[in-house]
C-alpha cells in the first residue's frame, strides 16, 4: 500500500467515525491533548476518552488492512521487522 493510499484510508475511516469518537481521536493524534484535557473540553469523563480513543485506533486499523483480512500473525515476515524499526 502506497503512503497516499495509506492517507485516503485514514481519512475515509475518520469519516465514518461518530463526531465525538473523531474529535477525540484527532485530539489525541494530531493536537497531542492529554485525556484530561479532552475531556473537559467535551464535557465526558477521562474513562470514556479511552473508550473513544480505542474504538477510533480499531477502526483506524481496520481500514489500514482491509486487504490484508488475514491475521497478523499471517503477514509476511517482513512487515513485523518494519513495525519493529
Amino acid at each position: 500500500m502506497s503512503r497516499e493510499e495509506g492517507i485516503e484510508r485514514v481519512k475515509r475511516a475518520l469519516r465514518r467515525m461518530p463526531y465525538r469518537q473523531r474529535e477525540v481521536y484527532l485530539a489525541v493524534r494530531i493536537d497531542d491533548a492529554d485525556y484530561r484535557d479532552i475531556a473537559k473540553r467535551l464535557g465526558i469523563t477521562t474513562k470514556q476518552v479511552e473508550r473513544e480513543f480505542a474504538a477510533a485506533i480499531r477502526q483506524v486499523g481496520r481500514a489500514l488492512r482491509e486487504r490484508h483480512p488475514e491475521p497478523w500473525w499471517r503477514w509476511p515476515r517482513w512487515i513485523g521487522d518494519h513495525i519493529r524499526g
